[in-house]
């Protein structure tokens, strides 16, 4: 069963299901009740879980999940992601930005050999 937080509530994706496959995922009633990062298997239409996730209380809420599915079926791929990504750092807002956070990385570098 997959679970997501609405309204501070874990809620039932009904209609969605997760499948265990691999090295590792053959007892899934170990993890139950547990958080797991999952990825979208587009063919299969399931949600296969990758790793768990420790670091985290509370599952991925609704708007991210619509977000996520939105950006499963436009297509977006890590190319058009980080093509965008490079024409979004040369707007104007985040030119200056990231040259002060550039100077401020480099002065820990440099400061970090001198000591």
């Amino acid at each position: 069963m997959l679970f997501l937080c609405e309204n501070g509530r874990n809620k039932l994706m009904e209609g969605h299901t997760v499948e265990f496959r691999g090295d590792g995922w053959e007892e899934p009633g170990r993890y139950s009740g547990k958080l797991l990062e999952c990825f979208w298997d587009k063919e299969d239409k399931v949600w296969v879980p990758m790793r768990v996730r420790v670091d985290k209380s509370q599952p991925n809420g609704m708007g991210t999940f619509r977000g996520v599915m939105k950006s499963i079926n436009d297509g977006i791929t890590k190319e058009v992601l980080l093509k965008e990504i490079k024409e979004i750092v040369r707007l104007p807002m985040y030119v200056e930005r990231i040259r002060v956070d550039t100077l401020a990385a480099e002065r820990r570098r440099h400061g970090n050999r001198r000591g």
